[in-house]
């Protein structure tokens, strides 16, 4: 989600320049003594510039330019992109944001992390947890935003997968915090001990136990009905 404190953002390369719209949240009022906090979820580098020859940096105008601008400016010295550059981030948005990141503390001793931001109509605009390693973002529903819950939805086409040390335990935690059993925990041809679970905003969880490593080979033999390549 991005906030801005005016309705353009503009991001500058040698070649061109693209301007993205973006509207606030209601309640909010532009003023050009306001601290405005953009979160932006673009990569380092910027779209549009296949060469990743350019670098994008924050500015803060009081006058003119606004605290909203994002620029893009000098070239990107010894920085190439590799894998170890990228991170990949569920964002949700749950239609009681505060309730979610309770539940996510009872059921897998999530922590929450970095600052919550919240509107004055009390909706959450941006929080984050950390479970284990791994860090999901989480707000309340922004319509305007595309932001929806899976209620909103009629429900959500996209699944999370956790892995954990005991999926019986963890399985448990879910159940007692209030998640639905959707698939038992069992064994599985992919060496997970693995069982998926419905929590009380519509996310469906896949909770793995890793038992073994198993090869294309094998789960050739351990599959019916599927082509394993």
């Amino acid at each position: 989600m991005i906030w801005a404190s005016k309705p353009s953002m503009t991001a500058r390369t040698k070649h061109s320049t693209t301007t993205r719209h973006c509207r606030r949240p209601m309640g909010f009022e532009s003023s050009s003594s306001s601290m405005w906090m953009v979160v932006d979820m673009l990569p380092p580098w910027l779209p549009g510039d296949p060469g990743r020859h350019t670098y994008r940096s924050w500015s803060h105008v009081a006058n003119g330019g606004g605290p909203g601008d994002v620029r893009a400016s000098g070239p990107l010295i010894g920085l190439e992109p590799t894998v170890t550059d990228v991170s990949l981030t569920p964002y949700l948005s749950p239609h009681d944001c505060a309730a979610a990141i309770a539940f996510y503390e009872k059921a897998f001793g999530a922590v929450e992390t970095g600052a919550r931001f919240t509107d004055p109509e009390g909706r959450i605009g941006h929080s984050e947890i950390t479970i284990g390693g791994a860090t999901i973002y989480l707000s309340d529903e922004f319509p305007d935003f595309g932001a929806c819950s899976p209620q909103s939805l009629g429900g959500s086409s996209a699944a999370l997968h956790i892995r954990v040390a005991d999926a019986d335990e963890t399985a448990r935690r879910l159940v007692a915090a209030g998640a639905q059993v959707l698939h038992e925990v069992a064994e599985q041809a992919d060496g997970e001990r693995r069982g998926t679970f419905l929590d009380p905003f519509g996310y469906r969880w896949m909770v793995g136990e890793k038992l073994e490593e198993v090869s294309k080979e094998e789960l050739r033999s351990r599959v019916s009905g599927f082509d394993v390549t």
